[in-house]
């Protein structure tokens, strides 16, 4: 019995494919042209797939002209198999530096309103859209050092909370007001 492939799948990973994402809706990941709206539903379910790490891999050694891998298109995949090479085969770290960069420039795309909040939300998640939309505001000196992968995007939001406001006299308690003065 030859071993089953679903449009650019590997066929060792056709036992596995009861797990994988893309398996609800194939064609959702070969959109036609590839923008964010076209890519927001593969996308989404690309990140919370059990088997990226595996299509990544995969991807990285079997280059594809065509559709949605590990969350990325074909033009995010250029270099893949490089910059894993680079990391000393850390896929996990590879994917990481993508979806901090991926949080940062979907904040940027809510903000120039070419992408809808929850549209953001379905692509890199509420938790790594808010951190990446906390780093443009109040650190943007980081930005460039997550996009470097200098620093992780959970560290940078870590750096960039919003400072407290001083406190003004209107903002003591009362007894406090009598003291200051």
């Amino acid at each position: 019995m030859a071993s089953q492939t679903v449009r650019g799948t590997p066929g060792r990973l056709a036992p596995q494919r009861e797990q994988a994402a893309c398996r609800v809706d194939p064609d959702a990941f070969f959109p036609m042209p590839y923008t964010p709206k076209t890519t927001v539903t593969a996308k989404g379910l690309c990140r919370r797939c059990p088997l990226r790490l595996t299509c990544a891999t995969w991807v990285a050694g079997h280059p594809q002209d065509e559709g949605v891998y590990a969350a990325m298109t074909p033009k995010e995949r250029d270099g893949l198999a490089e910059l894993i090479a680079a990391a000393d085969g850390d896929v996990a770290l590879v994917l990481r530096r993508f979806d901090d960069r991926e949080a940062l420039s979907t904040a940027h795309r809510i903000w120039q309103h070419s992408v809808t909040r929850p549209e953001a939300e379905q692509i890199v998640g509420a938790a790594d859209l808010a951190r990446a939309r906390r780093v443009r505001a109040y650190a943007p000196d980081l930005v460039e050092a997550v996009v470097a992968g200098e620093v992780s995007l959970r560290d940078a939001a870590a750096q960039a909370a919003p400072k407290p406001r001083p406190k003004r006299a209107g903002d003591l308690p009362v007894d406090a007001r009598e003291v200051a003065a």
